[in-house]
């Protein structure tokens, strides 16, 4: 297996980069795509060869647009303003307290 010298991707990752974070991602969404399509492709054993492709080509463009998906899917969205999260953090601790 060739790997570039001086660059591991979990160690990355661990370490917390977020570009081999998102790969690592990338990859294993790849992967659990795949086997899926192996699911499918197996269990389909015995129909057409064409619906057994239609199967292949749907997962091969799926990996061709994961990439740029897995780009955008962190999307910042808050639903509670800040102030109301840590108002309502400090009321639970206190309604901990109180049940003590």
């Amino acid at each position: 297996m060739a790997t570039v010298p001086g660059y591991d991707l979990l160690s990355n990752a661990a370490a917390g980069h977020p570009s081999a974070f998102l790969m690592l991602l990338i990859l294993l969404k790849a992967t659990c795509l795949l086997v899926a399509a192996l699911g499918a492709a197996l269990a389909m054993r015995r129909a057409s060869a064409g619906s057994r492709h239609v199967v292949w080509l749907v997962v091969l463009g799926a990996l061709v647009v994961l990439p740029l998906l897995a780009a955008w899917s962190p999307l910042p969205m808050q639903v509670l303003p800040s102030s109301f999260a840590r108002e309502s953090g400090s009321e639970a601790a206190a309604m901990v307290e109180y049940a003590r």
